[in-house]
């Protein structure tokens, strides 16, 4: 049965590809354009650190790629496949050898960094050199294409030798390579600069320079009026954070916030209800799964106790109704998820085939492997030891809180005994790095790359931060390091779909939605279309005409350059 959002037809919007009729319109375009104003951005969740390298979260990803370049950004149509269509950013240009095993990229002269230092071929090739450095540990760094080496013929010139043909090289190291200070970080101590000043008072070369961060309340960033690639239109943009999506929303329909970047079916009908307010459409990468941890929390040496055994990992997953739950939680605003993937990737196969949701066969398991219900008391144990989970979610998150609690109800169904974890954000990524949990109401956002399953999902990076399950499949990690150097569609989207099987057979999560993604904004923001990668990516064109601004667009530029 089809749930509708009550007093409003945005189900039916959604689904034909369009958010009219709701009380918003969709993006009326970038209009005249005429610098000045204050974008206050709603955010459910704070950014952990703004060192590039070392961030973990969306949330911090969106104000780090405001105040730092890449060489190029990837363009509109999203190509990851060789070079063509590439935007500059910090380089001007770039040129392949004849042989194409290397590539020069050739620095804008006028690039700098906010303190005003310039950027330079150095920096490029240390920010490199710390980024891919093991005791940094960056999560980032299993993304990068094979590379011999990295050298500056001249300040202006980044040389980039390659040690394979790879299709998605220039994707790959563009992408996640952040232009980094040199002459601010060269002496910091690696083993410490998750700590050190710098991450949270950064100094990049970005559109937007970091102005302050008052902690669970604010960022603000403003516009760094000398960018060489001209100036971003916004005065200042402030990241705004709230306890949840709901509180989120909430601050967009008072007036007191200016965008939330999704909105969700308990969250609709305030912004309804503002005539100032327009919806936005958006594409998405991003899926949400239960994430099992494979190692003892206690000890990441030994399995874990119950969830290292494959056959207890089936059992509980097949006692969950994982997609009613998202029915009910997402109604129309999420699709189920099939696997290590979203739709919107060229390698995604909804044919891919999961366990079933079969209770009885679930409890038919359990008490196979010795978990039964020895005292009465509805909990089954063995051994003398009481079948106990702890099942985490990060605070600001009330979309995985229901799907927690449904979960927790359908688990002491089944004989599990399930206490939940509402952890601040900061805490909840803190412990998933360090491997203390049990269970995880995870999400993961992906990058337009099938080769990026590789940071979630290998066992390569042996500091597992972007794996902290420790999910260890060694034939399916050496198919997604040959899958890499595939040029062939077909071949590769059937080594992609081994992978993808692979992963949903051993059950290291169980893959429950993909959000479609729907922004609120106020209507005098007007933006390009949002990118389907990273709504983000192009808000140095967002502007705010003169005719429009209220009386926080007229603050002008925050002291500094």
């Amino acid at each position: 049965m089809t749930h509708r959002l009550i007093g409003c037809g945005l189900t039916v919007a959604v689904i034909a590809g369009t958010v009219s009729g709701c009380g918003g319109r969709e993006s009326p375009g970038l209009g005249a354009t005429v610098d000045g104003g204050t974008i206050v951005i709603a955010a459910p969740a704070e950014a952990e650190t703004l060192l590039p390298p070392t961030i973990i979260s969306l949330a911090a990803k969106q104000v780090v790629d405001q105040i730092f370049d890449h060489l190029a950004q990837a363009p509109a149509d999203l190509n990851t496949v060789g070079s063509d269509g590439y935007l500059p950013q910090a380089a001007d240009s770039w040129e392949w050898s004849p042989d194409s095993s290397a590539i020069t990229f050739r620095l804008n002269p006028n690039a700098a960094f906010h303190d005003g230092v310039p950027v330079r071929a150095a920096d490029v090739a240390f920010s490199y050199e710390l980024t891919s450095d093991p005791v940094v540990a960056s999560v980032v760094r299993s993304n990068f294409p094979a590379i011999d080496s990295i050298t500056t013929p001249d300040s202006l010139s980044v040389r980039v030798r390659f040690a394979n043909r790879s299709p998605e090289r220039f994707f790959q190291l563009v992408s996640n390579l952040w232009i980094l200070p040199r002459h601010l970080l060269v002496s910091v101590d690696r083993k410490q600069i998750r700590t050190a000043a710098f991450a949270r008072t950064p100094v990049g070369s970005g559109p937007f320079r970091f102005v302050r961060w008052d902690a669970r309340s604010i960022i603000e960033l403003a516009a760094n009026t000398a960018y060489h690639r001209g100036r971003p239109h916004l005065d200042r943009v402030i990241f705004a954070y709230s306890s949840d999506v709901p509180t989120a929303s909430n601050r967009v329909a008072a007036g007191e916030a200016d965008l939330v970047e999704i909105i969700r079916a308990e969250t609709v009908g305030p912004l309804q209800g503002n005539p100032s307010i327009r919806f936005a459409a958006y594409g998405n990468y991003t899926n949400g799964y239960l994430l099992y941890n494979l190692r003892d929390p206690t000890s990441r040496s030994r399995p874990h106790p119950i969830l290292g055994d494959h056959a207890m990992r089936l059992a509980l997953s097949m006692a969950l109704d994982r997609y009613g739950a998202v029915r009910s939680v997402y109604d129309t605003l999420a699709y189920p998820a099939y696997g290590p993937f979203v739709r919107a990737l060229w390698t995604s196969d909804t044919t891919i085939t999961s366990f079933p949701y079969d209770t009885a066969a679930a409890a038919r398991m359990l008490d196979s492997s010795g978990w039964k219900d020895t005292n009465g008391d509805g909990i089954r144990d063995r051994g003398g030891r009481t079948l106990h989970l702890r099942l985490a979610f990060p605070a600001p998150s009330t979309t995985r809180r229901r799907l927690a609690i449904i979960f927790q109800d359908q688990w002491k169904r089944a004989g599990v005994d399930v206490s939940i974890e509402e952890l601040d954000p900061v805490v909840f990524a803190a412990n998933l790095e360090a491997g203390k949990f049990d269970v995880a109401v995870q999400a993961s956002g992906y990058d337009p790359s099938p080769s990026t399953i590789s940071q979630n999902w290998s066992a390569r990076d042996q500091n597992f931060r972007s794996n902290p399950a420790q999910y260890d499949n060694p034939h399916l990690d050496s198919l997604m390091e040959q899958v890499r150097l595939i040029s062939d569609r077909a071949r590769a989207k059937a080594i992609y779909r081994e992978i993808y099987q692979g992963i949903v057979n051993d059950i290291p999560a169980a893959f429950l939605f993909e959000p479609r993604q729907i922004a609120a904004m106020h209507e005098r923001i007007k933006t390009p279309p949002l990118r389907p990668d990273y709504w983000w990516a192009n808000m140095a064109e967002w502007n705010i005409p003169a005719s429009e601004r209220i009386d926080r667009d007229k603050a002008g530029l925050p002291p500094g350059k």
